[in-house]
């Protein structure tokens, strides 16, 4: 149990924000620039003390995002494989217990394939 809540948080603070975060830059910049009344520690810290939407820096996001992604998708089968095999814990039969961590991997599979097509 203490092993999802190290996997939990590393995938919920590290992956997810910093994805979000690197996705959304140059909106965050644009948002900050066009406030009616802008603080200025909320709009530093919104765009992590940074201005710079050039080409360049939008290329260096995108590897970011990319080797953030990379790094995500071990992460999410490691998140959904150890929920699944510490609620697998409290099934009767040894089959069902080592299916269970695999059957968590798809219904979260098939979920998020099922939000992009209900999206789109």
């Amino acid at each position: 149990m203490a092993m999802f809540g190290f996997v939990y948080a590393w995938y919920l603070m590290v992956v997810l924000l910093l994805e979000i975060w690197f996705d959304y830059r140059k909106d965050f910049i644009k948002w900050a620039g066009e406030a009616r009344f802008p603080s200025t520690s909320s709009t530093a810290r919104s765009r992590l003390f940074t201005t710079d939407v050039s080409e360049a820096a939008l290329a260096s996001t995108r590897k970011a995002v990319h080797v953030i992604t990379i790094i995500g998708i071990p992460s999410a089968f490691l998140l959904h494989g150890t929920w699944g095999s510490s609620s697998g814990r409290s099934r009767r039969t040894r089959v069902e217990q080592r299916a269970h961590p695999i059957v968590f991997l798809f219904s979260a599979i098939v979920s998020g394939i099922a939000m992009v097509l209900l999206l789109t």
